[in-house]
């Protein structure tokens, strides 16, 4: 039924921040059976096939991860139209996975999308907002537009600021942004400070093994980022 489905999903969720890749899918697909046996949403399987699809990117599986998103947003399209939550999250993964990818100009125009359905009038969360804002960032950044990358790192760290339930990890994500951004304006000691400060959330949230927080061991241990 409805309330196992969505108790799978949860658990996948969660396994996900964890970093427990390997369960999180088998909650997903095991969500994903139950929705395609029972025909009881198609809305709901293309979720479904979404997250999935970026267990696939945690997996480095980026071409999996792409087509399975990319299949769910073509399908939601045709189900649902264009200007809408859902496909404004499948931007937002695609632009996800195409940017840890490495193809930093895909992920940009998907980010790019979805920023552009607030304008079409669809009405996104300020915390999915401020997603997208951070995707821009990065994406912006790695480009070496450092100017839009600045201001739409700003815009997320405003969204942020009045989830206090949910911001502290994607705060985290804001810091190290504005890590890098200080660095290229070569103010390396501040930018270290900021990457302290989203490993002190990213140790407070996750295990010390997690891939967010090895990945900020090895920002700081940059000769040109430790703090002096």
């Amino acid at each position: 039924n409805e309330s196992t489905v969505m108790s799978l999903i949860n658990l996948g969720h969660v396994y996900y921040m964890l970093a427990l890749y390997d369960k999180s899918l088998v909650h997903y697909e095991d969500a994903l059976r139950v929705v395609n046996k029972l025909c009881f949403s198609e809305k709901l399987a293309l979720e479904i096939e979404s997250y999935i699809g970026i267990i696939y990117e945690a997996q480095s599986k980026y071409t999996l991860g792409i087509a399975l998103i990319t299949n769910s947003l073509t399908r939601t399209t045709l189900l649902l139209g264009q200007d809408n939550l859902e496909v404004f999250c499948l931007y937002y993964n695609l632009g996800f996975v195409y940017l840890n990818k490495g193809e930093v100009q895909e992920g940009l125009q998907y980010f790019t999308k979805a920023y552009e359905l607030r304008n079409k009038g669809v009405e996104i969360p300020n915390l999915m907002q401020a997603f997208v804002n951070l995707g821009l960032a990065a994406s912006s950044y790695t480009l070496g537009n450092h100017p839009l990358a600045k201001e739409h790192n700003k815009l997320a760290h405003k969204l942020l600021k009045v989830h206090p339930v949910q911001k502290s990890v994607y705060m985290a994500h804001c810091e190290n942004n504005w890590a890098f951004i200080l660095k290229n304006e070569g103010f390396n000691y501040k930018a270290s400070i900021k990457l302290n400060k989203a490993l002190k959330i990213y140790t407070k949230t996750f295990m010390h093994d997690h891939p967010w927080v090895a990945k900020l061991y090895n920002h700081l241990s940059l000769e040109d980022l430790r703090c002096l």
